[in-house]
């Protein structure tokens, strides 16, 4: 190499990284070499810029090599640099990652120098390299202030492609920063789109050009990224959302897998729902079988379920799809992934291929977590999930996460909540003293802090209740009835003489079934699927107008729950008059007092109330018939798992604040004697299921019968299922 002219170098470097060919490492150790006797004499600003970013081109980032070029730019500086070299070089160091202070200090301030004459692709390079640094250098931040505020006036020289890469730039830049200033969002949430819109300049800029140019002149490609700029920003335009919904359910076969998971993703985030627009994305990932691993990424699959949870958004086919491939290959996808996909699952109450998807789930998690693949919290909301789908009959995988050690190390407050939802699923199903368990209380004890909120409805009707003598207890733990164990989940209203809990529910805890809403418009005409559109609680309202909208899966859990420990349940809904059922309940406590005691068949008691008369002009609606847990679960899990610095998302659960436990590895764990007898019962559970399981293996005849893993997995269930119960009557 000591034969080439520097520009021959440069030129080199620029075509191997152009033809993406990754050189030896002989080659790199002969540029490091020429590179660090010929860069002060020799190379110019054109062939340092060249090699880096060929270099970048190539994804490699050689620290001698980039030392030697921090050094020849702190000591020269950038004057002999151009617009294009500073554009090009700022791009290829964020891309290799190589975040260097002095560096970008001295790139900001030649860059807002020369900011007037860089042309719009070049000013795009920049904002995306500064809006990378800030993730790691909070410095960079006055100068994309800088930036924004200098370019906003020069949108019109740019064309659509410039235009949408500026946007995402500075969305990019702006969910970095809050993130770097606030890892944990606020108070450990991230906060939803404020309900009073209030108008961001910068957003109104580039809203105003895809006006005044006609969304038809722009590719589905350059929407998405406006659209994900946006949200990153976080002004909530609905007219514009509304526009540019209805123009992605028309171009929808135009997208792509991508497109299509990042466009739900940014909606979803921006808490925007469009029911045209939903079931045309979602048609599109059917009609071309678009929802395997084949055709997405795990994570793309795992985003497409994250979002229709967020939007409340209920499609059994699509997570009958996705959740045949994630059963099948669940080793392909990240515990993010997989406890995102759970969550969704939970969060929808979708009940096909539930119970086998959770076995291979927590078997699999399970296993990374006694091997320290995996931190606990983000297996703590695959536990959750899987407790809230299929209950104690994940006992026996739940259990091996419980009796880990591993899995209690470096906790932090939010997740000793979620954990003792799988607790209060042994109590009420398994019978399991859960006092007697390691950090059985202490869970106990955390669900009970964090989940305290009380809704103005639920208020107003205990106030009813107390106005008229009738004795309840109100937002709290209900006690345990006689003959009963005590169910440990926190109910809204709960009147012991009648053995009756009453659970107030609002549309935050409503799903809505998309197939069921396009077939009542296709079949009975009416409302059109474009007319739904706004905040999901507010379309949800509009849908339950002409279908009946089911509850979360967190209801269908405590509904369980309080029933397998003796109480009657009514579910409420938002839109009912509270002093009605005061009235009918003070009626029913009267009547208690001459008769004896409610008669409890276990089953759902929708007559338990009489029917409502005409009141203010409106009529009693028909009472759901199931109910959802503390709405602080969902929000804290959903608001720890929104961290996004990429097209994409991340659903990190390791994302949670609060106090951290002592380091288990240094204490010394002494258990009862009631939870020594049950791990040594549940280690032979577990050496019981792997015999059977290597026996069915094993039988070339018996293993024709499954058609599929998943059919297989099914068989596994049933098998688990008997064993736990076998394990249970031993301990009795």
């Amino acid at each position: 190499m000591e034969t080439f002219s520097p520009q021959g170098i440069s030129m080199l470097v620029f075509a191997l990284g152009f033809t993406g060919q990754r050189p030896r490492a002989s080659f790199m150790q002969a540029l490091v070499r020429e590179t660090k006797a010929r860069l002060d004499t020799e190379f110019d600003p054109v062939v340092v810029t060249s090699i880096v970013y060929g270099l970048m081109r190539l994804g490699i980032k050689d620290d001698r090599l980039m030392k030697l070029i921090r050094n020849y730019i702190v000591r020269q500086g950038f004057d002999d640099f151009g617009n294009l070299s500073i554009a090009c070089f700022s791009y290829s160091l964020s891309k290799l990652e190589y975040f260097d202070e002095q560096t970008f200090a001295l790139l900001g301030s030649k860059t807002l120098d020369n900011i007037d004459d860089f042309e719009p692709i070049q000013i795009c390079m920049v904002a995306l390299a500064f809006a990378q640094a800030t993730g790691t250098l909070n410095e960079t931040s006055y100068y994309m202030e800088k930036l924004e505020n200098r370019v906003l006036n020069r949108l019109d020289e740019f064309d659509n492609r410039s235009l949408s890469t500026l946007c995402f730039s500075l969305g990019k830049y702006r969910a970095l920063l809050e993130e770097s200033l606030n890892p944990f969002g606020v108070n450990g949430k991230r906060q939803k789109p404020a309900r009073v819109r209030v108008a961001n300049p910068t957003v109104a800029a580039f809203v105003l050009q895809v006006i005044k140019r006609g969304m038809d002149t722009f590719s589905m490609a350059e929407l998405n990224l406006i659209n994900y700029g946006i949200m990153r920003i976080g002004d909530r335009d609905e007219d514009f959302l509304k526009e540019l919904a209805q123009q992605f359910a028309e171009n929808a076969p135009e997208m792509g897998p991508v497109e299509i998971s990042n466009t739900l993703y940014a909606f979803a985030r921006q808490d925007f729902l469009h029911i045209q627009c939903v079931d045309a994305m979602l048609g599109e990932l059917k009609r071309r079988k678009m929802l395997s691993v084949e055709n997405m990424t795990p994570e793309g699959i795992a985003t497409i379920a994250y979002s229709l949870a967020t939007l409340r958004v209920k499609d059994e086919e699509v997570f009958e799809i996705m959740s045949t491939h994630m059963c099948e290959r669940v080793r392909e996808f990240s515990v993010t992934s997989i406890s995102m996909f759970l969550w969704s699952m939970a969060v929808l109450n979708i009940r096909t291929n539930a119970e086998p998807l959770v076995s291979v789930c927590l078997e699999h998690v399970s296993e990374l977590v006694e091997s320290g693949a995996v931190a606990a919290n983000s297996a703590n909301v695959v536990l959750w999930a899987a407790t809230v789908m299929v209950g104690s009959n994940c006992a026996i995988w739940g259990l091996r996460l419980l009796f880990n050690r591993r899995f209690w190390e470096n906790q932090r407050e939010e997740n000793y909540s979620m954990a003792w939802i799988f607790f209060a699923s042994l109590s009420a199903e398994l019978g399991v003293d859960t006092s007697t368990l390691y950090n059985g209380n202490l869970c106990k004890e955390k669900y009970s802090e964090n989940n305290a909120m009380l809704s103005r409805q639920n208020e107003r009707l205990s106030d009813r209740l107390r106005i008229q003598l009738i004795p309840h207890a109100v937002n709290s733990l209900p006690i345990a009835l006689e003959g009963s164990t005590e169910a440990g989940i926190r109910v809204d209203i709960a009147i012991e003489k009648l053995r009756l809990v009453i659970e107030v529910e609002g549309p935050q805890r409503m799903n809505i079934p998309l197939d069921k809403l396009i077939e009542k418009h296709a079949v009975d005409g009416g409302a059109d699927p474009k007319d739904f559109y706004g905040r999901p609680e507010e379309v949800l309202m509009s849908c339950r107008e002409l279908i009946e909208c089911g509850l979360s899966g967190p209801a269908a859990f405590k509904r369980r729950v309080l029933r397998r420990c003796g109480w009657r349940v009514v579910t409420v809904s938002f839109d009912e008059n509270e002093e009605y059922i005061a009235d009918a309940l003070e009626k029913m406590i009267a009547k208690a007092k001459t008769t004896t005691d409610v008669d409890d068949d276990g089953e759902d008691d929708e007559n338990f109330l009489p029917p409502m008369k005409e009141q203010d002009g409106t009529k009693r609606k028909e009472m759901d018939a199931s109910f959802e847990g503390p709405d602080e679960i969902n929000v804290n899990v959903a608001s720890s798992m929104m961290n996004v610095v990429r097209p994409g998302i991340s659903f990190d659960g390791d994302d949670l604040t609060g106090d951290k436990v002592p380091d288990l590895a240094t204490m010394e764990i002494k258990f009862t004697p009631e939870e020594k007898k049950l791990r040594a019962a549940h280690t032979k559970a577990i050496k019981e299921l792997r015999r059977v399981l290597m026996q069915e293996r094993g039988d070339a005849a018996g293993g024709k019968q499954y058609k599929s893993h998943l059919d297989f997995r099914r068989w596994q269930v049933g098998v688990e299922k008997k064993i736990i119960a076998d394990m249970m009557a031993s301990l009795s």
